[in-house]
């Protein structure tokens, strides 16, 4: 576990290097194993999707602990013979903003050419709000594979998403998003992911830099973000770094689509870190 001030996060190392709670003040803000045996926490896949065979290694499997000291943890994955790929994260809680900088390293271990981009998926319980900043003022959203669509809001540049138990299928959306951020409210908690801003011509066949995905049973939403799709030459390694915050909010900002408020609170948040 790594502790700063009113924010823990916890990261499992026998199961993928997975973060399985993050709290503010005690309030969990990640999806739980309650929620779904298998979706939950927060992991790192690679992108495109269905190009990688399963990620049972990289996802599931025990991590080796690299190095743990002053609020910082690094692990390592076994080699994935099967993708040619090993993966290291590590965690850093930064005091100065109450923040956590995760950086991602993703490495080619065959002996051939790869091309692969790095795919953060975050559990979170349904129930709440999720926002981001929409691309380009003509940008539509997609799919995948035949699911519906979420029923998103578009107002002020901004993609809203309320949570919505209304349909009885898995849901997504697959969007290009600008400014390198998507958050979540919820129970007067707001989670953001902040991560680096790519062009759509750097998305991984068949995806953008921004998805939201909600199951069946509506018991949790995935909060997604991709990085640039890269070319690994055979020992070559990529790096993706990201940032998550979680804040208290003031109890008079109100949690509805098109609240201009609720975006430059986020706004203010993401633009304290240099």
């Amino acid at each position: 576990m790594l502790q700063c001030g009113d924010m823990e996060m916890v990261v499992d190392g026998n199961i993928g290097a997975r973060v399985v709670s993050v709290k503010l003040n005690g309030t969990e803000i990640l999806g739980s194993k309650e929620l779904h045996p298998n979706s939950y926490g927060s992991t790192l896949w690679l992108g495109p999707q269905g190009k990688w065979s399963g990620h049972k290694v990289l996802d599931a499997s025990a991590y080796d602990l690299e190095s743990y000291y002053n609020r910082n943890l690094r692990l390592k994955s076994m080699n994935d013979s099967l993708n040619g790929f090993t993966i290291s994260k590590q965690f850093s809680l930064i005091p100065s903003d109450s923040s956590i900088a995760i950086e991602y390293k993703i490495t080619n271990i065959l002996e051939e050419t790869q091309e692969v981009s790095p795919w953060e998926v975050t559990r979170v319980p349904t129930g709440g709000l999720a926002f981001f900043p929409k691309g380009f003022p003509n940008d539509t959203p997609s799919g995948h594979k035949g699911l519906p669509y979420l029923k998103i809001k578009d107002s002020l540049g901004i993609i809203w998403y309320p949570y919505d138990s209304s349909t009885d299928s898995r849901e997504k959306l697959f969007m290009d998003g600008s400014e390198g951020w998507l958050a979540y409210a919820r129970n007067g908690t707001l989670f953001i992911k902040k991560f680096p801003i790519i062009d759509p011509s750097e998305a991984a066949p068949g995806e953008k830099n921004v998805e939201i995905y909600a199951n069946k049973e509506k018991t949790y939403l995935e909060l997604e973000n991709q990085g640039r799709y890269q070319i690994l030459s055979p020992g070559n390694s990529l790096y993706y770094e990201v940032v998550w915050y979680a804040r208290q909010l003031p109890p008079d900002l109100k949690l509805n689509p098109g609240n201009k408020a609720l975006v430059d609170f986020v706004r203010e948040v993401v633009g304290k870190r240099l």
